[in-house]
């Protein structure tokens, strides 16, 4: 391990990518499957793991459009842990499916703030990775005294750049030129001036049922690609994404939350320095993967500059939670509390 400044750590590892994952905890069921009234429209699907009199943590998934693997469950001791784990509006078991209507992030806010008081808990620790990096921190800085900690990976802000970097493919189409030109393949040349926008409308289902279909496969196929950091290849991405029905189903909520620059009250808005000052007293712990595509890693070390006293870890792996060192990583920051 090479040691940087204070409170980052930069981990390279060149075992090979067969390694097994020993040091995860058993595989469990959630002990509770719930449903909560939140709107005139959405009903909220949340599980429940470990042991109630436990550290509380509520786990928030990525996407925007993912849903909750209870394959989690490997990366918590559940003896000490209490999780809930939330299906974001639309998605997993929450209901109607696929829905945008009154779908916005200060919503799934909302509905976090709602569970949490249906459960009578005072504070929890907030953990998310991905999509669910940026609802932890908005979270936290709506709800400061509800946070005992905060833990995050893969991170992600919301900012124009982020999204030009990787739905635009400023980034994208110079690093899996490939991959990149596949998912441009279905855009004319108009739409290629703006690729994000163009995707936005076939998603939506603007220019009929069966161009939204294909652009949900190509948009599928695109995020599949981009996360691990071995990438799997052609066949076995295809594969994993007709497996997985929700892709499908669910590829149009991203560009509702994207479209709408994530329902954020400006560009930059959640790294201003007000906002990040409300964190200033919690412990925070950053898990960002060095390869990673998707998030690229400046935004995670922008994140920890923005809160001197959070942890940085930087570990050699791709956007997936599942990426062996950001797994394991991410079991010993969860003991640290």
């Amino acid at each position: 391990m090479v040691k940087t400044k204070k409170n980052i750590s930069i981990k390279r590892n060149n075992k090979n990518k067969t390694r097994k994952n020993t040091f995860l905890y058993k595989y469990q069921l959630p002990k509770t499957k719930e449903f909560i009234r939140v709107s005139n429209i959405h009903t909220v699907a949340y599980y429940t793991f470990g042991n109630k009199k436990g550290i509380p943590c509520v786990f928030i998934h990525g996407g925007p459009g993912s849903c909750i693997d209870f394959k989690l469950s490997k990366m918590f001791n559940l003896k000490k842990y209490y999780v809930i784990a939330i299906d974001q509006r639309g998605c997993g078991k929450s209901s109607p499916h696929g829905e945008t209507r009154e779908n916005t992030t200060q919503h799934l806010l909302e509905d976090m703030e709602k569970i949490r008081e249906h459960l009578n808990i005072k504070k929890w620790l907030v953990f998310g990775g991905s999509w669910g990096s940026l609802m932890a921190i908005y979270y936290a800085q709506k709800y400061t005294e509800r946070v005992l900690g905060i833990v995050v990976r893969g991170i992600f802000m919301g900012t124009k750049k982020e999204l030009d970097l990787v739905e635009n493919g400023n980034l994208i189409k110079h690093i899996y030129p490939d991959v990149w030109e596949k998912y441009a393949s279905i855009l004319t040349r108009k739409e290629l001036l703006n690729p994000a926008k163009a995707y936005e409308k076939k998603l939506r289902g603007d220019q009929g049922e069966n161009i939204r279909k294909s652009a949900a496969y190509q948009y599928s196929l695109f995020q599949e690609a981009l996360h691990k950091l071995y990438p799997l290849g052609q066949k076995a991405n295809h594969k994993a994404v007709i497996k997985d029905k929700t892709n499908l189903t669910l590829s149009h909520i991203p560009y509702h939350f994207f479209g709408n620059k994530c329902f954020l009250p400006r560009d930059g808005y959640l790294l201003e320095t007000k906002n990040m000052n409300k964190l200033k007293n919690i412990p925070v712990e950053i898990i960002q993967g060095i390869y990673d595509m998707t998030t690229p890693a400046y935004v995670a070390h922008e994140l920890h500059k923005k809160l001197p006293k959070s942890k940085l870890h930087m570990v050699v792996a791709g956007h997936s939670g599942s990426d062996y060192e950001t797994i394991k990583q991410t079991i010993k920051s969860l003991k640290r509390f």
